[in-house]
């Protein structure tokens, strides 16, 4: 007896229903720029790309945490260039998106969790816990504070040891970790000497001289680079890191 494959799978209305999502999404866009404003037509048109990385970074973790240091270099320097962008909250939703990503990866496979489990997870989990317990000794009125600091002196130190020892484990990885970070040093420097022999940008003197950060940055003994850091002192630290 002959098998029916169901018409949604026809090779014929599978195309043809891509077309129609492409057509609709394009009339779409246009609609949004002519009618709401250019930020939203662009994010808008990045939904599609947003998708397929997503599918990606289903079947390959390890390129999302790749990616993740990559938006991280370059991040902090985004508040100079977009007000209202606040890097912690963008950061912190891409780690929460990369642990359901890797929740969702174990149904199916391994992703490494037993290298996780050693002494250095245990000290970042034990320093979180106590920042964690923390919380009862602030005083009324500054939980607010509380949570920034726990977001950026804990929760992303434990999760980013979580993400390395789990995900990069294997050397071809860590291999590839260290070119980019390479790689990203090369440009971090290139864009000081830029800013040494070319002078700074719109934003990057709006930063200086409208928002006061000249104040520590334009001192007597010389200029402060800051590359596309968020400051010279997080400039330095991270070279001397990578160096």
């Amino acid at each position: 007896m002959r098998k029916y494959k169901p018409i949604i799978f026809d090779g014929w209305l599978l195309k043809l229903l891509i077309y129609i999502g492409i057509i609709g999404g394009l009339f779409l866009i246009e609609y949004l720029l002519l009618n709401v404003n250019l930020s939203v037509s662009i994010l808008f048109s990045c939904i599609p790309f947003a998708l397929i990385a997503f599918l990606i970074f289903l079947k390959k973790p390890v390129y999302f945490l790749i990616s993740i240091f990559i938006i991280n270099y370059f991040l902090l320097g985004l508040g100079r260039y977009m007000q209202s962008f606040i890097p912690g909250v963008f950061m912190m939703t891409l780690l929460i998106l990369l642990l359901i990503i890797m929740l969702i990866y174990s149904i199916k496979s391994d992703p490494g969790w037993k290298y996780a489990k050693n002494f250095i997870m245990l000290m970042a989990s034990l320093w979180t816990l106590y920042c964690i317990w923390d919380v009862f000794n602030i005083k009324l009125g500054s939980f607010l504070l509380w949570v920034l600091s726990m977001r950026a002196m804990a929760l992303y130190f434990v999760l980013f040891v979580l993400f390395t020892l789990v995900l990069m484990h294997r050397y071809k990885n860590l291999k590839v970790f260290l070119i980019i970070w390479s790689i990203l040093t090369i440009l971090a420097v290139f864009k000081a000497l830029i800013q040494k022999y070319f002078g700074f940008d719109a934003a990057e003197n709006h930063w200086l001289y409208v928002e006061g950060k000249a104040k520590t940055h334009i001192i007597n003994s010389g200029i402060r680079y800051f590359s596309f850091f968020s400051d010279a002192g997080n400039f330095g630290c991270g070279m001397a890191l990578s160096f």
